[in-house]
């Protein structure tokens, strides 16, 4: 009885542990970017401003497989980032977002544990 409390147990924690991809997103511009939100397949995360030069890293929690775009604004222009790849819920990959002096935004997908 005992063994299979603690195997169940085991079970629900490694299934509760599965973290869905962490984003990166730098900003390489000389602009601080405003209004700046992860946005996919029903999600949306603000992330707020990030000045020129910051780097801001989060982890999603995705409830479905999904695409991820990158949005903000810099004087009163909008910018997004097209969503390249479909993420799958419970892999854990680094999605790093650049965004260049020019404001184009540049995605690298960096697969972890595979």
């Amino acid at each position: 009885m005992i063994r299979r409390v603690i195997t169940a147990s085991l079970i629900l924690l490694l299934c509760g542990c599965a973290k869905g991809p962490e984003v990166m997103v730098v900003n390489d511009s000389a602009s601080t970017l405003e209004n700046v939100f992860l946005t996919g397949s029903g999600f949306s995360e603000k992330l707020g401003s990030s000045a020129p030069g910051f780097r801001r890293k989060t982890t999603l929690d995705l409830r479905s497989n999904s695409g991820i775009r990158l949005e903000f604004d810099v004087a009163g222009r909008h910018f997004e980032s097209d969503d390249r790849w479909n993420f799958e819920t419970g892999k854990g990959h680094l999605v790093i977002f650049q965004v260049e002096k020019d404001f184009t935004i540049s995605t690298r997908l960096v697969p972890r544990g595979f």
